[in-house]
């Protein structure tokens, strides 16, 4: 009975030895720190050394105690083998930052606050999608933002939803800004055409894209913000490395639903000759399929969706691009050249443009920076108010 009653008793002294209070005192190489966090491995319950550094924690032997500096985030972990820690420093390790973007104008975006409010995608990810301009690279890169289609010939404006349909009559494509810079979007054609503005500047030129949504863009920009806004940014190169690249691409499209089943020459003769007796201009419809039968010899059934029409729609690009620099200077030159035809004869987008842009820094105040970008493009569509322009 003693026997188990000595047993008892050392267990207890055991648990009571390893776990005890543990003391310390924390610094880094600015003296002692307040504030340092220290938590034991595993418990959920945080300590916080006093205003001379010194802390007391409840942890055992062989326990492992994490210490985070309030101010660097600087983290150490430290296993437990005496009761008295002593001086624990709190240094020599990554200072980890919480990513801060300053959109201009005094406001700060958080990394929490810019999911809803802003987006950022890099030139490396639109240029994974051949497109032929920046208006619809962004299509699926930017949560909230809806793409139409207005036209499916080669360069034709995609027009934009950021925020929603916020006009009837007016447009609701948002706002781009290139460098600093607004700039002309939307249709630059009249007469049914469709040509894109956007469609000048090669996506190859571009280094990042932020789309500004919600009340940011407008606390930025006004009521020119009210659709949302789209920043530009282009290449200006880099300080560590020079870059020489050539790139070439070649696609192939075709209708992914093709099922129209146009009318034959004898179909298109009664369906003309129904249409000129239901004007008056003829006494019965057999009078009207008379006169309409003059201008059809009765043979002739040319399938012209066939002799218009190729196969495949190809694309070409091609893209030389060079950029470099040393402490004081940067630059970022690049030469493209697409060409998209589209699935009907004589119906093509031609661009060819050249981007440079540089950075010289003169000192710490003083920097100036000069973009150039000069393009042309050649673009040959139908009519697409007029059916009797338009194949489709």
């Amino acid at each position: 009975m003693l026997k188990v009653f000595l047993s008892s008793v050392l267990l207890v002294l055991l648990a009571v030895l390893a776990q005890a209070q543990v003391v310390g005192v924390a610094e880094d190489e600015f003296g002692p720190v307040a504030g340092v966090e220290i938590h034991v491995n595993g418990a959920h319950l945080g300590y916080y050394s006093e205003a001379d550094g010194s802390f007391t924690i409840d942890a055992g032997l062989g326990d492992t105690l994490l210490f985070v500096h309030p101010m660097t985030l600087a983290e150490k972990s430290i296993l437990v083998s005496a009761h008295n820690l002593g001086v624990v420093r709190i240094e020599d390790a990554a200072v980890v930052l919480q990513e801060v973007v300053t959109m201009g104008y005094g406001i700060r975006e958080s990394y929490d606050e810019r999911n809803s409010s802003y987006a950022k995608i890099g030139g490396d990810r639109l240029r994974s999608t051949p497109t032929s301009s920046i208006d619809q690279a962004l299509q699926g890169n930017v949560a909230g933002l809806q793409v139409g289609q207005s036209s499916g010939v080669p360069g034709a404006r995609t027009p934009i939803f950021l925020r929603g349909i916020t006009s009837i009559s007016g447009v609701s494509d948002p706002l781009f800004v290139i460098n600093g810079v607004p700039v002309l979007t939307g249709d630059n054609t009249s007469l049914a055409n469709n040509a894109n503005a956007l469609s000048a500047l090669d996506p190859n030129e571009i280094e990042d894209v932020t789309v500004l949504k919600d009340a940011l863009a407008t606390s930025l920009y006004g009521a020119r913000g009210a659709n949302g806004v789209v920043l530009i940014t282009l290449k200006k190169g880099s300080r560590s490395r020079q870059d020489l690249s050539f790139s070439s691409e070649l696609g192939f499209g075709s209708a992914a639903y093709n099922k129209m089943r146009p009318m034959n020459s004898e179909q298109f003769l009664h369906y003309t000759s129904h249409a000129l007796f239901n004007t008056g201009q003829f006494s019965s419809l057999q009078d009207a399929i008379d006169f309409r039968s003059q201008s059809w010899d009765g043979v002739t059934d040319t399938d012209w969706t066939k002799l218009l029409e190729r196969s495949t729609a190809t694309t070409q690009r091609y893209n030389f691009a060079y950029s470099g620099g040393s402490d004081q200077i940067t630059f970022s030159s690049n030469l493209s050249y697409l060409d998209q035809k589209g699935l009907y004869d004589n119906i093509y987008f031609r661009r060819l443009s050249f981007g440079l842009g540089s950075e010289w820094k003169a000192n710490d105040r003083l920097s100036l920076t000069a973009n150039i970008s000069l393009s042309t493009t050649n673009q040959r569509n139908p009519l697409e108010g007029l059916a009797a322009n338009n194949p489709i």
